[in-house]
């Protein structure tokens, strides 16, 4: 009877704390700042919540008490207007509600009690972990939508992978490897990350290739698969937009040398050219690492800008107020199978006049002989490359010229900037 007393008591509490949380989110998240959107997320959050109340009694008597405490927390920290992944974890220590039903049935180990640190948290729960592990790289979301780049692989392994093995680096979603898993003879795909790898066995599994796509965990066991028969191998590596991901292309460095060359017969992409062009993206609320507004109320704050991350971050420009001030330019050639290093110095005529505070970049793959795909910005779907400069920012008018330069060392890249320090 208590703990249905409790249920009451945590329902009959959710709306208020749900508006109050909402108002004092649309502070900082513009998102919000309608009430009709409010009114939906509040919804929504109250949903997930009521969702793990424990509606069935638990035969187990300490399991029972169990669930009281962990109501009596929730019901605590509502009052007192705690963060909502709060209440949340309170509520998923409990059982016999309609939520932990569904990961016993789906073969997810939840906590006995609410966990303390986030590796736990991450181990216990396997599908918590894209938004707790990889919260910095929730922009790789993007590429389930991205439809002309699934496209372009799975082209590329239809032209080469036929009556082949292949070698995956990076398995990421477990989407290429999958789609491998329809052409090729069989598919190994390497996955360092513990959390990852069962994540990804768990995806394959549910997908019924299993007994085509097998999931590896180090350069060894790959390398024992990959040349235990005569099968030839096609390696592929996914590069995400033009932020540098310097990793997979090292490890596949390592992996075409340990197995041979000649065994190792195609490599996708097989080659990249970045493209590069000066651009003014000025200060919005969507974008976390945008340049600063130097002058506030009077006070000069250009100072904060050095603060910032240096370094290409991921964006769909199509989203965003920017404008390219000059007609972007190939800057590096890249040959996938070395790892060669390149410098290059580019000088791009301005035709657009504006405040260059950004360089924008992307890659245009050859994927094979035959197959290309690009991420520029006029596919709606893919991603771009900012680096912002670090300032302080000149205005550039038509007939100037925006010069920078570009370096490699094969598997990443990064821009240097005239009368700035270095990103």
């Amino acid at each position: 009877a208590d703990r249905i007393e409790q249920n009451r008591e945590l329902t009959a509490l959710l709306p208020a704390y749900l508006d109050n949380l909402a108002e004092d989110l649309a502070q900082m998240e513009p998102r919000l700042a309608k009430p009709d959107k409010r009114a939906r997320w509040a919804e929504r959050v109250k949903t997930k919540l009521l969702d793990r109340l424990p509606r069935v009694p638990v035969d187990d008597a300490s399991r029972e008490e169990a669930n009281r405490r962990q109501l009596a927390t929730a019901i605590h920290r509502v009052k007192s207007g705690a963060d909502v992944n709060k209440v949340m974890y309170a509520l998923e220590g409990c059982r016999g509600s309609a939520w932990s039903d569904r990961c016993e049935a789906e073969g997810i180990v939840l906590p006995d009690k609410e966990p303390t640190d986030l590796l736990t948290k991450v181990n216990q729960n396997l599908k918590q972990w894209y938004s707790q592990v990889t919260s910095e790289d929730r922009w790789r979301y993007a590429f389930f939508r991205d439809d002309a780049r699934t496209a372009a692989y799975r082209q590329a392994l239809e032209n080469s992978a036929k009556g082949k093995r292949v070698l995956d680096v990076g398995v990421g979603s477990g989407l290429l490897p999958m789609l491998a898993g329809r052409i090729a003879e069989q598919v190994v795909t390497l996955e360092t990350s513990r959390t990852a790898h069962a994540a990804v066995e768990k995806v394959i599994a549910d997908n019924k290739l299993s007994h085509k796509v097998k999931v590896v965990s180090s350069i060894r066991e790959a390398v024992e698969m990959c040349t235990s028969d005569d099968l030839e191998v096609v390696m592929t590596v996914e590069l995400l937009s033009a932020v540098p991901v310097s990793s997979e292309l090292r490890v596949a460095h390592e992996l075409r040398v340990a197995i041979g060359e000649a065994r190792c017969v195609q490599m996708i992409p097989q080659s990249a050219t970045l493209l590069a062009a000066p651009a003014d993206i000025p200060p919005q609320r969507v974008l976390l690492e945008c340049p600063l507004l130097h002058q506030v109320c009077g006070f000069d704050l250009k100072l904060f800008n050095e603060f910032r991350l240096h370094k290409p971050m991921p964006h769909q420009l199509i989203h965003l107020d920017h404008k390219l001030l000059a007609p972007p330019q190939p800057v590096l050639e890249l040959d996938l199978t070395e790892l060669s290093p390149g410098l290059a110095t580019v000088s791009a005529p301005v035709t657009t006049p504006g405040e260059w505070n950004a360089v924008v970049a992307w890659y245009d793959l050859q994927l094979d002989d035959t197959t290309q795909v690009s991420s520029s910005v006029e596919h709606p779907d893919a991603l771009q490359a900012i680096q912002y400069l670090p300032g302080p920012f000149k205005f550039l008018s038509q007939g100037d010229t925006a010069s920078f330069g570009v370096a490699t060392n094969g598997t990443t890249f990064g821009f240097k900037f005239e009368e700035t320090a270095s990103p």
